[in-house]
């Protein structure tokens, strides 16, 4: 019997949060929840609903059922609602008095429950003894967007590494917590030695991607999944391409009938050793030669992840005044950054780092949100904030690394180098070797879905904006480091949803100085994110992940927390919460 079907659904548990909380007490709740069920059991004792015989349970098995029960209930509370409302904070814990360390009793029980954050997903485990008697129940909690609503462009991706050789597909275990965890714009990694995260393994490691892929046209749609090694392709749950073992390169390819529209897709992949690459491929009504399934084709939901997190440093300096460096949030779906959109929380920072010191942080220099630290580490010793600097939110270790991963841009016909101010279009697909402009009035303007590759440096200097028309995206591989300087822009009349930036080099950086702007979600593979500022300083607003952030004199990061606004950037990005899997333990 499903706990549903006992009356206790974590939706009829959040709809009571009002009045949980006029209680000012989370113990009651769980009494309360206690109560229910007991009732709820004794009527189906009567009515002969239950298959095991209730009459020959012990006492102390019943307390014990009854206290699991109604603390993973509680635990399921608080994760609906996103708070900690025990004050053991925990969201998902259970407490009477506010401290984790204390089983609260439950009726003639004792309860604890453990919850653990994997990506969106909140994994919960209850625990109650009552005598000799124990009894344990367990829930997952998924976050994801609401029907309806946009999604971020591109896939969630986690990464686990692993000490042997992975053999199989099957054999890996998915449900445990990724090693790092990020987002790609497509699925094209040919065949090489590469590491595919920065820092991460080029031998034994797995990777899964998930999102939506949207189909332009009903009928039958033929995939084909490149791998070395093992490779499994799921839409809508269903297996289409399956290779469990190792093998070189080699492609795979199934057939699906699909409606025209969005998908859920997963891709399931490991690497045991030798080189490894990942591609996927389709062909369909409106695609009749086999061909990469392109970035606009695929979204996601980007929650959980952070907003600001590098691989290695953290250097945020001031300049000993109120409104010197400093990283604060906004959510993009309310309209573009301002004093009155700015919030004082809520921006997530983190340093894949364990080492003493290596986020630092002195003049003034303030981040409004949390900071987050290498899983394990102390963030103490990790984090530095000397002469008045301070982090305004938690500091805490994550449960993966938020990490940068390798991406390939698409193979187009070269353009030769842009080198020049004025007035300028782009409507299609376009690669550059270098990219150059600069002057007043120098505008280059993107309209449609856009994908840009520049092979070596991309420059912005003397006012020259890049400017994305409304409802319009701008996907931009650059292989050189990105220098925007002297009052220019990238979007600056935009929102991050509708800008993509992945730097592709080794060593390459982003540089942005003398007020300048950029509105973008940006991903650099193995280099810095260098943001400086004189007079009215330099702004970044969106999501940034580098090795090294080096951040000063009236530099700001605007982190845009909204979940995804679509590629078009419209939509609100809601989020709801469902109960994904309900496991009851054994009476021991």
């Amino acid at each position: 019997m499903t706990r549903a079907s006992r009356g206790l659904s974590p939706e009829g548990l959040a709809a009571s949060r009002s009045d949980v909380c006029q209680r000012g007490s989370a113990m009651v709740a769980i009494l309360v929840a206690l109560m229910a069920l007991q009732m709820v059991v004794a009527v189906l004792v009567l009515s002969g609903a239950r298959s095991d015989d209730m009459t020959a349970r012990s006492v102390a098995g019943l307390r014990a059922q009854y206290a699991s029960d109604a603390a993973l209930n509680m635990a399921l509370r608080e994760a609906f609602v996103n708070a900690d409302e025990d004050g053991d904070g925990t969201i998902g814990g259970v407490s009477g008095d506010a401290l984790a360390s204390n089983d609260p009793a439950i009726g003639a029980a004792r309860a604890s429950v453990t919850s653990t954050l994997v990506g969106s997903d909140r994994m919960l485990s209850a625990s109650a003894r009552s005598d000799e008697a124990r009894r344990s129940a367990s829930a997952t909690v998924r976050t994801t967007v609401a029907t309806g609503s946009g999604l971020r462009r591109g896939l969630r991706i986690e990464g686990w590494a692993f000490a042997s050789n992975p053999s199989s597909i099957t054999g890996i275990n998915w449900n445990a917590t990724p090693t790092t965890t990020g987002s790609v714009p497509w699925i094209n990694s040919p065949s090489a030695g590469n590491a595919r995260w920065a820092g991460g393994p080029n031998i034994r490691f797995a990777l899964r991607l998930t999102g939506r892929i949207t189909v332009p046209a009903a009928g039958t749609w033929t995939f084909g999944a490149g791998s070395d090694d093992g490779v499994e392709l799921l839409i809508n749950g269903t297996s289409v391409v399956f290779h469990n073992g190792p093998r070189g390169f080699d492609v795979s390819s199934g057939n699906i009938s699909l409606t025209a529209g969005a998908h859920d897709i997963e891709v399931r992949f490991f690497e045991a050793n030798g080189e490894n690459g990942l591609t996927l491929t389709w062909s369909g009504p409106t695609v009749p030669t086999s061909v990469l399934v392109p970035p606009s084709a695929f979204s996601h939901d980007p929650s959980g992840q952070a907003h600001v997190a590098m691989r290695s440093g953290v250097n945020i300096w001031g300049d000993n005044t109120s409104t010197g460096a400093s990283i604060d949030a906004f959510n993009s779906a309310n309209g573009p950054y301002s004093a009155a959109t700015a919030l004082s929380t809520g921006a997530l920072v983190v340093i894949n780092s364990s080492a003493n010191q290596s986020w630092q942080m002195l003049d003034q220099a303030i981040v409004r949100g949390d900071a987050g630290v290498a899983p394990g580490a102390n963030p103490s010793s990790v984090i530095a904030t000397w002469t008045g600097s301070s982090i305004t939110g938690t500091h805490t270790a994550q449960a993966s690394q938020h990490g940068v991963f390798h991406v390939t841009p698409p193979t187009l016909s070269s353009s030769g180098a842009f080198n020049t101010g004025g007035v300028h279009t782009l409507t299609t697909d376009r690669r550059y070797t270098s990219f150059q402009m600069w002057g007043n009035g120098s505008t280059f303007t993107v309209t449609g879905d856009v994908t840009m590759v520049v092979d070596g440096d991309l420059q912005l200097a003397d006012s020259a904006q890049i400017i994305i028309t409304p409802g319009s995206t701008l996907t931009l591989f650059i292989g050189g480091n990105l220098d925007v300087y002297n009052a220019t822009s990238i979007n600056a009349t935009g929102t991050p949803d509708q800008c993509s930036i992945f730097m592709t080099g080794a060593g390459r950086n982003l540089n942005m100085t003398d007020q300048a702007q950029v509105v973008a979600h940006l991903r650099c593979w193995d280099g810095q994110a260098n943001i400086s500022g004189q007079g009215s300083g330099s702004d970044f607003f969106g999501t940034l992940r580098a090795t090294t952030l080096n951040l000063s004199s009236k530099a700001r990061i605007h982190a845009d927390i909204n979940t995804g606004s679509g590629g078009s950037g419209g939509g609100s990005g809601g989020t709801t919460r469902r109960v994904t899997s309900v496991a009851d333990g054994p009476l021991f």
